[in-house]
């Protein structure tokens, strides 16, 4: 409102004025940014150890409360805080994880299947719906492109 107003009646010396504001404005919005990064980072650092097991043991059958008692968290506020600070559940984070690894595992693996074993899916085609709900193809089609066939 003191901007519009300052701009509106432009008495003397409003540049200077305006330019005051627009620097306290900038400056209030850098300060603002940073402490949404802060925040954002202090809520990783707090699921970090839940982030880790799952990278590190994708094929565990992970349960939000074992992910909640590694982070130190009751089941209902970590799924919150993960959320906030992977942007994705609990579930659907592992699910991610397994994609991620399984695609490095289809170029080594001699087949599907043992990708899947690996990686702690019971079912061949609970994997498939997976992966290709993730990267719009099946493991398959995945491995003849990167393949080059």
């Amino acid at each position: 409102m003191r901007m519009a107003s300052e701009f509106l009646h432009q008495e003397a010396g409003f540049e200077l004025v305006m330019r005051g504001y627009l620097l306290q404005l900038v400056g209030t919005l850098i300060r603002f940014q940073r402490d949404k990064r802060f925040r954002a980072e202090r809520e990783r650092s707090k699921i970090a150890a839940a982030v880790e097991a799952i990278r590190s043991r994708p094929a565990h059958a992970w349960t939000i409360p074992e992910l909640a008692a590694l982070a130190g968290y009751h089941p209902t506020y970590f799924a919150e805080l993960f959320r906030e600070a992977t942007g994705y559940a609990p579930k659907h984070y592992l699910v991610l994880e397994r994609v991620k690894q399984a695609q490095q595992l289809l170029l080594r693996e001699a087949s599907v299947e043992a990708v899947a074993v690996k990686l702690g899916y019971s079912s061949v085609h609970y994997f498939c719906r997976n992966f290709k709900a993730v990267t719009g193809q099946t493991p398959t089609e995945f491995r003849r492109r990167n393949w080059g066939f």
